[in-house]
């Protein structure tokens, strides 16, 4: 019999023969068994008759059944128990310093999770009762006998036989690069990095399967990079789901469900990508593909460490303990949001404010009828600044900037503080649909999103400040006005989509800063 079971190469060395020896045997008892069966005459044939027929179909069953309890639950059963617990005393007896002590842990080989875990005593004796009887089950009538081997077997380990332990996963991964042409014969083959012969560590050149031509590893490697860079583009540009409701997260700034309340979860699982990276790094470490391998390593340091942790060491210590060919150092300064959690917004968003008039018409208004509200002062209040913060996708965001009167600390006595939100009735009525929005609201720069009331009878208009189609608009304000103080990050009135890709004339009636030029502010106002 001549043994190619790939499989058996992810095994230590000193259980290979092991395994090696058992498939063997079992595939001769079954072939000779098959053949034996095939030499007896048939009653069904001498007779031609259908009662004879049935009665050959039933005692073939029954000899099927008995050669199997005999092969599987008795002589099987007894072998692989002792080669079970000779397999497990011999890991654990071998110590760093023995002589033997290589052969029992698993071969390092491309795309193999077994060998990024220790190879203990367990863990050894486990995958070989696992693949040993994947490859018995192979053959179907004896399905139920081999289950009842593997629960023997896995009780000898004492593991449950539906734990997550017992399951059979496949020892190697997948690394495809698709559609690679030869330069000398024009010959495509999909190249499998981690299963190819060809293409392992130890088989030399890659060479063309069709004329032998040796490939251009650079080239090869350079596709492997661009490869890696589109699987982590993908994963940082998923999309979110509702983990309760399965919806998709249709704006950008909500923290759950505006549908259920759930929390969003990804549609890429970080396992994955994970898992994935460590394929890359293996691979290249194995053919000695340095920029893949770097790439891969910078990338497996960033997603290994934890989004949220107070007890994370700093950026400089981070920097210093990934060995890698990159300068980070320009992105140290990230890590200023521990103490400046809005700090990011000025790495990706372009911002610019916009000056509106401090009081409405309605305001002014109101304090002349409340005769309980105190004599209006003649010092006017400071400018009523907004600010607008582009994404880099145009998308603007309308909220207020920290010297508008109703956020400075200075004017709380003289404002007081916000009891109401109230948007007007053309915002609130707009229903958007579709990629193209449809249904959204056209504005200009000096239209009215909504009036903030203060419990001093003024009431401020926020403006919309820039021209374009109305996208969003926050109706969390509407319930808890209180987000102007609590969570200024949440508290924007409105996101909207500018009619012009220009940044000019979008930010045509805004300023780059509150202290702009004082005679323009004094002309908005």
């Amino acid at each position: 019999i001549e043994m190619l079971w790939a499989v058996k190469e992810y095994l230590p060395a000193r259980v290979q023969p092991q395994f090696e020896l058992a498939v063997a045997e079992f595939i001769y008892k079954l072939a000779s068994f098959h053949a034996q069966q095939k030499l007896q005459p048939s009653a069904g044939d001498a007779e031609n008759e259908p009662e004879d027929a049935d009665a050959d179909a039933e005692a073939s069953t029954s000899a099927r059944g008995a050669f199997y309890r005999r092969l599987l639950g008795q002589y099987f059963t007894r072998k692989l128990l002792a080669a079970v617990a000779e397999i497990r005393d011999a890991s654990a007896g071998a110590s760093a310093e023995h002589p033997d002590a290589e052969a029992l842990h698993f071969p390092k080989l491309p795309g193999s999770h077994l060998a990024r875990h220790p190879a203990t005593p367990q863990a050894v004796a486990l995958e070989f009762v696992k693949f040993t009887t994947r490859v018995f089950a192979l053959d179907r009538p004896a399905g139920n006998f081999v289950r009842i081997l593997r629960r023997n077997l896995l009780q000898l380990l004492e593991v449950g036989e539906f734990s997550p332990a017992a399951e059979f996963h496949d020892p190697c991964a997948r690394l495809v690069l698709p559609r690679v042409v030869c330069d000398h014969c024009t010959f495509a083959r999909d190249m499998d990095f981690c299963r190819d012969a060809d293409l392992l560590p130890n088989a030399g050149v890659w060479a063309c399967l069709a004329c032998g031509a040796a490939y251009d590893r650079r080239a090869v490697e350079e596709r492997l990079v661009e490869q890696l860079h589109r699987a982590l583009a993908v994963f940082q540009t998923q999309d979110l789901v509702c983990a309760r409701c399965r919806l998709m997260k249709r704006d950008n700034f909500s923290l759950q469900c505006t549908e259920c309340a759930g929390a969003y979860r990804h549609t890429v699982d970080p396992r994955e990508i994970r898992a994935l990276l460590d394929v890359y790094a293996d691979v290249a470490a194995m053919n000695g593909l340095d920029m893949l391998h770097d790439l891969a390593q910078w990338a497996r340091a960033q997603t290994h460490n934890p989004t949220i942790s107070y007890t994370r060491p700093s950026m400089s210590s981070q920097l210093a303990a990934v060995d890698i060919s990159y300068d980070l150092t320009a992105y140290a300064h990230l890590d200023a949001w521990r103490t400046q959690p809005m700090s990011f917004l000025d790495r990706y968003f372009l911002t610019r404010y916009y000056c509106a008039p401090a009081t409405s018409a309605t305001a002014t208004k109101k304090r002349k009828l409340d005769e309980t509200s105190p004599t209006p002062t003649t010092d006017p209040l400071p400018t009523a600044w907004q600010y607008v913060r582009m994404a880099p996708n145009k998308l603007c965001v309308i909220g207020l900037a920290p010297e508008h009167p109703l956020l400075d600390p200075q004017c709380r006595e003289t404002v007081g503080r916000v009891v109401r939100v109230e948007f007007v009735q053309n915002v609130v009525d707009a229903r958007v649909s579709g990629k193209k929005k449809r249904g959204a609201q056209r504005l200009d720069p000096d239209v009215s999103l909504c009036l903030v009331h203060t419990d001093k009878n003024l009431v401020f208009n926020i403006r919309s400040a820039v021209q374009g189609q109305l996208v969003e608009w926050n109706a969390r304000l509407v319930q808890t006005p209180e987000l102007l103080y609590t969570h200024p990050s949440q508290a924007f009135f409105a996101i909207i989509k500018p009619g012009t890709l220009d940044n000019e004339k979008i930010f045509s009636h805004c300023h780059t800063s509150t202290q702009a030029d004082l005679t323009r502010i004094k002309d908005c106002n």
